[in-house]
This record gives structure tokens, C-alpha cells and sequence, in this order.
């Protein structure tokens, strides 16, 4: 008889410490008061405030302290420290850009007939934050420029062998292209003063035969830029291209 009721009290025990076990995790809401509480007690008591390092259980780490997490990233540090300056140096640029123009019976002076100019531009360009003061810049560009000619323009001061005008005196018809990539970088050498190198690495040519070295060309810059005032900034640089090469 006492090891029958023996066993009815410890099978009650069982089921009595089986429920006391499972009732936490069958309420989320009672998972989380339990938490805040804790971390007041732990808080009031000197030790950390951080219940996550009271209590090793995920998912309450990841739905109580959701709103208070605060964002350490690299690109979240860099904005933090410099994104007002960044805003503020110079106009809104955007990553992409794409543009066309189309320009009629274009002339030029002292300059028989005229041209009509067709162009137009692709151009993105995107920074990748590396720490928080520095970061990256990639992209890609190209842009075309199609001259299409009347039959005398270009022939002015030609001086054809015939005295009249031929096809080997006037301008014809022309492509230009352009197209690259574009690698920098950026750096904070102190809070109000940010240096940046550009290379634009690219063929510039009008793609008819073999291109050669001077069909290569890489445009580049550097520039430091000073913030001198809220919105008052100081740029200075160098650039390299062979647009004035002569």
C-alpha cells in the first residue's frame, strides 16, 4: 500500500515539475516581463543590465531588445561621423546617371556647312565604406558622340588640288566613344578635412581599326576638400586628361 501511494505522489511530482518547466515557454509575453524584470533586479543590484547576459535563450535575446539594439556597422559608424559633411560638400549627386542630348545644325565660325550632334552618357559610381573614416568608390562609364556632317563642313582652308570641293577635303561623318572604369577612394584626415583620388582608366576612340596606345588614356584626380564653415567649404586639387594636351 505505501509503495502504491509512493507512486501516485512522485507520478503527481512528475507531472507538477513537467508543467512548471514547459509554462515559461508556452507565453512569449511571460518570457519577456520575466526578462525585464530580471534586468531590473540585476540593474538595482550593480551587476550588468543586459539580461542577454543573464539569460541564454535567443529568441528572447532577439525580440526584447530588438528596439534598443543600436547599429555598429561600418557604414552606420561612417554616416554618424561624417554624414553631415558628406551631405553638405557639395550638391546631390546621384549613383546613376543617364543622359542624352541632341544638337541641330550645330556651326562653327569661318566654317562652310553644319552639324548635327547626337550624345549621350552612362555613368554610375558608388562608394563601399572600408572603416569609418574611409571608403572605396567603383563605377563604370561610357559615353558616345555621333557627328553628322554636311557635305562642305570641314573643307574651309582645305585648298582641294582641284579648286573645287571633293570628299578627301570636307569632315565626314564621325563616332566617338568612351568608355571605362572608375576606381578611388576617400579619406578623413581629421573631422573637417576629406581627401579623395579618382582614376578613370578607359579607350577613347572612334573604334574604327586597330586601337592603339593612344586610344588609352586614364583620367585622373585628387582632391582635398576643407569644411571651413557649417556650409562653407574649401576645394583644392590636381587633375590629369588630355583634353589640353597641346
Amino acid at each position: 500500500m505505501r509503495n502504491q501511494i509512493a507512486r501516485v505522489v512522485l507520478g503527481l511530482g512528475l507531472c507538477v515539475a513537467s508543467a512548471i518547466a514547459q509554462a515559461p515557454a508556452s507565453s512569449l509575453g511571460h518570457f519577456q516581463q520575466i526578462g525585464s524584470s530580471f534586468g531590473a533586479a540585476g540593474s538595482s543590484a550593480g551587476e550588468a543590465t543586459d539580461a542577454r547576459d543573464q539569460l541564454d535563450v535567443p529568441a528572447f535575446g532577439s525580440r526584447v531588445w530588438q528596439d534598443d539594439r543600436t547599429d555598429y556597422s561600418v557604414t552606420a559608424l561612417f554616416r554618424e561621423a561624417h554624414g553631415e559633411f558628406m551631405d553638405r560638400r557639395e550638391r546631390y549627386d546621384p549613383s546613376l546617371e543617364l543622359r542624352a542630348r541632341w544638337m541641330p545644325n550645330q556651326r562653327i565660325n569661318n566654317e562652310p556647312g553644319s552639324f548635327d550632334l547626337f550624345g549621350y552618357d552612362f555613368d554610375v559610381e558608388f562608394p563601399v565604406v572600408i572603416y569609418p573614416d574611409s571608403y572605396l568608390l567603383f563605377g563604370l562609364y561610357q559615353y558616345g558622340r555621333s557627328y553628322r556632317t554636311t557635305t562642305p563642313f570641314g573643307s574651309a582652308n582645305n585648298n582641294p588640288p582641284t579648286g573645287n570641293f571633293n570628299s578627301e577635303a570636307n569632315w565626314a561623318d564621325e563616332t566617338l566613344t568612351a568608355a571605362g572604369a572608375r576606381l578611388g577612394f576617400g579619406v578623413f584626415l581629421s573631422d573637417y578635412v576629406l581627401f579623395e583620388a579618382e582614376t578613370n582608366p578607359g579607350v577613347y576612340s572612334d573604334l574604327e581599326g586597330t586601337l592603339n596606345h593612344k586610344d588609352y588614356d586614364f583620367p585622373s584626380s585628387a582632391m582635398f576638400t576643407v569644411q571651413a564653415t557649417n556650409d562653407f567649404f574649401f576645394k583644392i586639387g590636381a587633375r590629369y586628361n588630355q583634353v589640353y594636351e597641346d
